[in-house]
């Protein structure tokens, strides 16, 4: 981690794709919270931050039926914008209805593109 301020939670429940985001996200500077593969580990996370979140990069399917809809609803509450990192954004989709403005980028995608993507949501 290093001590920028600029803190990105990442929930991913394919672990070295988390880990791939984490070292990506701290490399160009950001702090990272996570990566958490479940919702629940992902809301305490939020609630239990030393450091403000500041954008937030979300799986949509984390397994078992459990989408990030939860926590893309606490982000939005707190104001904190996030993208959807996933390999469901194409074509209709319950959660794109609920935050249509949120970003979505498709799984795989390359380093620039999430950090792009980030840079402008934290830049605000």
């Amino acid at each position: 981690m290093t001590a920028n301020s600029d803190a990105v939670l990442v929930v991913e429940d394919e672990i070295i794709v988390g880990m791939d985001l984490a070292v990506s996200l701290e490399d160009a500077g950001f702090t990272v919270v996570g990566p958490f593969a479940s919702c629940d580990a992902a809301l305490d996370a939020i609630s239990g931050a030393r450091q403000t979140i500041r954008a937030g990069v979300l799986d949509i399917n984390l397994g078992e039926g459990v989408t990030s809809a939860p926590i893309a609803e606490k982000l939005s509450a707190l104001g904190v914008p996030f993208v959807f990192l996933s390999g469901y954004t194409a074509g209709r989709n319950k959660i794109f209805d609920q935050f249509p403005d949120a970003p979505r980028i498709s799984k795989p995608c390359l380093p620039e593109t999430l950090l792009h993507h980030i840079r402008e949501l934290t830049a605000s």
